[in-house]
């Protein structure tokens, strides 16, 4: 499974690639880290217009200082590989951040995993909701983090009945190792275990089994 991580050197960011590692994949994930630098959104969506006079000096200094976050950014998310001996390729990139993490993202069987937020508010007004433009668009399941990993012990899963809420469903079933819980010798069916019963009784409940 094809796995891309996006991060921006914030502390979602790096929470995203945590979760990398605590999630339980059936198969070991092929995974890529991208850091995506977008210098020319310096000058939208106010500055469409030919820079004025005397913004050009601020809008260097901004340039300066948003590539030496991307250079901190590579340093620190190659230590955070490291550190969580995950085997990912790293790679950054340039151009619309929402854009660029779309277009590399897995088809498909694959998953983007990113931040809910990103670095401060400035960068946040200047690229948008990119979680929110992931998500709509993106080929393959995205998982957006929100906080630190943690083990997995409950699922919420939301089904109305559509095609979509299916493949959810068999994403979880098919994408995710099944493991007992309970200690003592007493094992119990697991989390996934009760997640496959809980897809007979939706597939019963629609009509699908």
């Amino acid at each position: 499974m094809k796995v891309l991580i996006a991060t921006d050197g914030s502390k979602y960011g790096k929470w995203a690639t945590e979760w990398v590692v605590h999630v339980p994949f059936q198969e070991k994930p092929d995974v890529t880290l991208v850091h995506v630098t977008d210098v020319e959104a310096l000058r939208s969506p106010v500055m469409f217009q030919p820079v004025v006079i005397g913004n050009e000096p601020f809008i260097q200094e901004e340039i300066k200082r948003i590539e030496a976050q991307s250079k901190r950014t590579m340093v620190e998310a190659k230590a955070q590989v490291a550190s969580l001996r995950l085997k990912a390729k790293l790679s950054s990139e340039r151009g619309p951040v929402g854009q660029t993490i779309l277009k590399l993202a897995p088809q498909r069987d694959g998953l983007v995993v990113l931040g809910s937020r990103g670095l401060d508010a400035l960068d946040r007004f200047m690229l948008g909701s990119v979680s929110t433009q992931v998500t709509l668009h993106a080929p393959c399941s995205v998982l957006i983090v929100k906080e630190e990993p943690r083990p997995v012990r409950r699922i919420l899963l939301a089904t109305d009945g559509s095609k979509a809420s299916e493949k959810a469903v068999k994403f979880v079933l098919t994408k995710w190792r099944q493991w007992s819980v309970g200690g003592n010798g007493n094992r119990r069916m697991g989390l996934m275990g009760e997640v496959s019963n809980a897809l007979a009784l939706w597939e019963n409940a629609f009509g699908l089994g």
